[in-house]
């Protein structure tokens, strides 16, 4: 029960960080951006890379919380803005590119496990997760079947949590 109520907590931290801190909840996602969320398969190396990530920018956001709010405050409208964005902040892209990802695939990484943890959150309730966005069935089901790498990424998204929220105020 413990277990579940921290997920139940982590599934709105995911959805706080990936989807209203970079504002990708409001993207204006075009068939384009939809197509390639719905080929976008999350991996092990994925979330794992995804995570590195995580801890690479929760380590800026300690030696140079600016960067963090920089990026937290402006917002992009769709998927490739998002990654300009990022890009354009040389801070928070070395960070995201030391875990050997790119800025592209970080978005796209964030988003796919936001939906797909949310999407099985939703199936756990019994509710249905087809929703205005394809979410695929096999990262669903990679959520579902990988607790010990989603309760890490979980673990570095709370921490960046922490870190956006003190950085907005």
């Amino acid at each position: 029960m413990i277990m579940r109520a921290r997920y139940v907590s982590a599934a709105a931290i995911v959805t706080s960080i990936f989807m209203t801190t970079f504002a990708w909840a409001q993207l204006n996602f075009g068939d384009a951006d939809i197509r390639e969320l719905s080929q976008y398969k999350l991996t092990s190396e994925r979330v794992s890379t995804l995570t590195s990530a995580l801890k690479a920018l929760n380590k800026l956001a300690q030696s140079n919380p600016a960067a963090i709010r920089n990026v937290v405050a402006k917002e992009g409208s769709t998927i490739s803005d998002s990654v300009k964005l990022i890009e354009a902040d040389t801070a928070v892209s070395t960070a995201i590119k030391s875990a050997a990802i790119t800025a592209h695939d970080y978005v796209l990484s964030s988003i796919a496990l936001a939906q797909a943890y949310n999407a099985a959150e939703l199936k756990k309730m019994g509710a249905s997760y087809s929703g205005q966005l394809q979410v695929p069935d096999e990262n669903v089901a990679f959520v579902e079947s990988h607790p010990v790498a989603i309760e890490a990424v979980m673990s570095e998204i709370e921490k960046f949590a922490q870190v956006a929220d003190s950085s907005s105020n």
